[in-house]
């Protein structure tokens, strides 16, 4: 199947074989496109950008999974972090203190 007018060459590009098939047939994908143009949104690039949001959500998902295991490897507790940020905060107001 070749690019269309309901799937640019961007999707084209992002979709498997089997789902180029198989997604312009569905039900699913006719829901989403009507659903899109209610909105005056074209489907094909609303598509793309949830796509791209939901990368970077897994991204900063994965961010706050290492963060969280650096974390607890650093010995410190959370009550451990809160209190030297509060101690390093409380100094910043004194002259010469980074």
């Amino acid at each position: 199947m070749t690019p269309n007018i309901l799937f640019p060459d961007i999707i084209f590009q992002l979709i498997p074989t089997m789902e180029k098939r198989i997604l312009p047939e569905s039900t699913l994908w006719s829901e989403f496109q009507e659903a899109a143009r209610k909105r005056r949104r074209n489907p094909a690039r609303l598509l793309t950008d949830y796509m791209r949001e939901c990368l970077e959500v897994w991204e900063d998902q994965k961010l706050d999974e290492e963060i969280r295991r650096e974390a607890q490897r650093s010995g410190y507790r959370e009550e451990d972090s809160v209190d030297i940020v509060r101690r390093h905060r409380s100094g910043k107001g004194h002259l010469g203190s980074c």
